[in-house]
């Protein structure tokens, strides 16, 4: 718009028609409040575009009126990136959860943040049952003969030496992943089963340990 075909309108005019409700409102509440006020939402361009605002506003004096200040800030940029980390996130947790290979992930303070559909069935353990847990882990699916998951010494900083001493399973380093551990373990009941587990840490684009898996 330009200024002369926007002035002596309604600011809810560059409001889309299903946010105009609650844009109204806010305005409402805005004016009665002396302080600054802040919100986000759609604003409409005259083209049909539509973006996301960031307002922020005020009280001030022009002459001896008092009017109110509203400064948009364009944030459909960031917008867009946080959709598509939000997008991202979502794409990952599903591959997880439908991965048919069961599969444990675990932050770097070693609290369990996923537990796959197909380690469900496995353990026979429900996800729910462990989310946000760090402690006994082993021994809720039945590993009493170790302490802890493999991908948890992982991150404890145990080598396949020190694993492997306790000879309660067979731990090597990885000869695919440059910081992945390898075990066979056995695991008693139901006839017993040998299980081929591989761990590999999660870092960020700093290289900054953000878990296990």
């Amino acid at each position: 718009y330009e200024p002369a075909d926007i002035v002596g309108l309604p600011v809810t005019r560059l409001a889309i028609a299903e946010q105009l409700e609650r844009i109204e409102a806010r305005i409402a509440e805005a004016l009665l409040s002396s302080g600054l006020a802040k919100a986000q939402w759609t604003l409409q361009t005259r083209d049909g575009r539509r973006l996301e605002v960031e307002l922020s506003g005020g009280n001030a004096a022009i002459g001896e009126q008092s009017a109110r200040v509203v400064l948009l800030r364009d944030i459909s940029q960031r917008e867009a990136v946080f959709t598509a980390l939000r997008d991202s996130e979502q794409r990952l947790n599903q591959m997880i959860a439908g991965s048919p290979l069961p599969t444990v992930v675990i932050d770097a303070q070693q609290r369990v943040t996923h537990w796959n559909h197909a380690l469900e069935r496995l353990t026979g353990v429900a996800a729910e049952r462990v989310l946000g847990q760090s402690k006994n882990l082993a021994r809720m699916v039945g590993l009493d003969n170790v302490d802890q998951f493999l991908l948890q010494s992982l991150l404890s900083g145990c080598s396949p030496e020190s694993l492997n001493r306790s000879g309660r399973m067979s731990v090597r380093q990885s000869k695919t992943l440059s910081e992945g551990l390898e075990a066979d373990i056995f695991i008693p009941g139901r006839g017993g089963r040998w299980l081929h587990s591989v761990a590999v840490p999660l870092r960020d684009t700093n290289g900054s340990l953000l878990g296990a898996i």
